[in-house]
């Protein structure tokens, strides 16, 4: 085939020299981007051109062109647009023409995987993840129909189809063309699996169907939302994240689960109210997740998704009423929390969030040794990453729900005042150190609640500063 012909040149010209056929794969890539940067002319032909070799399996080439188009995206707006467009025009009519007629067990062969795993590698970057999945639209069906074959004989076969879908229904719109009755019925069964859920080989097919039903919940049909609510999906995840809330550092994949579980119930609960009122009256959630929020190690993807479903629940006026008292006392009027968005916690939480790049499940101490030393030879308060980030806006938003001026009472108050005293603006304004447009409006949309009178002169020179250094006002989020 084509593929070969290409690779058998390839290797005749390289028999003079040393350089092996991954290192040419890398030169390829290299010189079609130092060409772009020549002649502006070509960007576009250049981009089809690496779209096209985005199916050559041997090498890692197709891989290897799919991240170069990824790099191509974060670098600027024509480049995001014109690889779309590629996307759409050139990569999946490669894809749909090879999967034709081809069952799900038949990807690797037809060599339909390489392009899969780079759409995954695209959607894995959180700046461009919403671009790449509104690209991936029409090639919905064709992931349905290899999920629901693969559901019908093995989980195991359904791995990529399943972490693809869960990753494009982002976007909103992917999500009607996913939530078949069959693929929720399919969802539902994997989730109940005790043989899938126990397993830790199988953990990530099960973390991300639980991601998937997420997202249907999110934003699909009301029956949809209706038959997982009687399925009491809630209650069985609830359980399971009841009995192992308690985390030790290097177990990644025991706190991505309870992560996962927290961030499906709190849609689930935005969703449907009674489920809320079971959840926090006959399951005691709140005092679950107080209980997470005390401990002195939290895990960066358990704290934002405990934070996050505390807000949720304390949004409910009735809920509020019933529960604010046990948030407030339990956690001190949030003062702990407010430690994780400064020097006294927060090195250690962004240490934990490195530990989250890693693939494995299970960190060795040598694994947790040397990012702890790779990460303290950084100056840490001025670094993240997507998963710290994400923590420290998810504190953020239960911050400012108790900063609300407009909704004042009595719990309110305390923690106003007692956050106040503690320099509560001080240590958010100094936040706006980081590179993260999305953590930098987090803290002015809180700040924007805080009333005027409770912003010390300190606190409005560092306002000020941050605003006198900004060139351009309308520059990032």
């Amino acid at each position: 085939d084509m593929e070969e012909v290409f690779w058998a040149d390839l290797e005749t010209q390289e028999t003079s020299s040393s350089h092996s056929p991954e290192v040419s794969s890398s030169h390829l890539t290299e010189l079609v981007i130092g060409l772009m940067e020549r002649h502006d002319s070509t960007r576009q032909p250049l981009v089809e051109l690496l779209s096209n070799l985005c199916c050559v399996v041997r090498h890692g080439l197709g891989l290897h062109c799919m991240t170069t188009l990824g790099r191509l995206m974060l670098s600027s707006d024509s480049y995001r647009e014109g690889v779309t467009t590629a996307i759409r025009g050139v990569i999946i009519p490669i894809l749909q023409a090879r999967a034709h007629d081809i069952r799900v067990s038949e990807i690797g062969v037809k060599g339909c995987q390489v392009l899969i795993e780079g759409f995954i590698g695209l959607l894995k970057i959180h700046s461009i993840s919403l671009y790449v999945a509104e690209s991936l639209d029409v090639m919905m069906p064709l992931m349905v129909k290899w999920f629901e074959e693969a559901e019908a004989q093995r989980p195991q076969e359904s791995y990529l189809c399943v972490k693809i879908l869960a990753m494009a229904t982002i976007w909103d719109p992917n999500v009607t063309a996913v939530a078949t009755k069959k693929v929720v019925q399919n969802c539902i069964r994997v989730i109940d699996s005790r043989s899938v859920a126990d397993n830790e080989e199988l953990r990530g097919i099960w973390l991300d169907t639980l991601k998937l039903l997420e997202n249907f919940v999110r934003c699909g049909p009301d029956q949809v939302v209706a038959k997982i609510v009687e399925e009491t999906l809630h209650r069985k995840v609830i359980l399971k994240a009841s009995n192992s809330w308690r985390l030790s550092p290097e177990v990644l994949g025991e706190g991505r689960t309870l992560a996962a579980i927290l961030s499906f119930v709190t849609a689930l609960v935005k969703r449907n109210r009674d489920v809320l009122h079971e959840c926090c009256n006959s399951f005691h959630i709140v005092e679950l997740l107080t209980t997470i929020l005390k401990q002195h190690v939290v895990d960066p993807l358990v704290l934002a998704a405990s934070c996050r479903a505390l807000t949720s629940i304390l949004r409910d006026p009735l809920m509020y009423q019933e529960h604010g008292g046990t948030v407030v006392e339990s956690l001190s009027k949030l003062a702990p929390l407010l430690g994780f968005l400064g020097e006294k916690r927060y090195p250690d939480l962004y240490i934990r969030a490195r530990m989250h790049e890693s693939t494995k499940s299970r960190l060795t101490p040598e694994d947790v040794r040397k990012i702890e030393e790779e990460s303290r030879k950084q100056i840490v308060t001025t670094k993240t990453n997507f998963i710290a980030g994400d923590a420290l806006i998810a504190i953020i938003e239960l911050i400012e729900f108790f900063s609300a001026e407009a909704e004042e009472g009595e719990m309110r108050d305390q923690v106003n005042t007692h956050l106040n005293s503690l320099g509560r603006e001080r240590i958010l304004l100094r936040l706006l150190v980081m590179p993260s447009d999305d953590l930098k409006y987090a803290v002015m949309r809180c700040v924007g609640k805080v009333r005027v009178d409770e912003i010390e002169p300190e606190e409005m020179g560092l306002i000020i500063k941050c605003l006198s250094s900004t060139r351009n006002i309308g520059e990032g989020r």
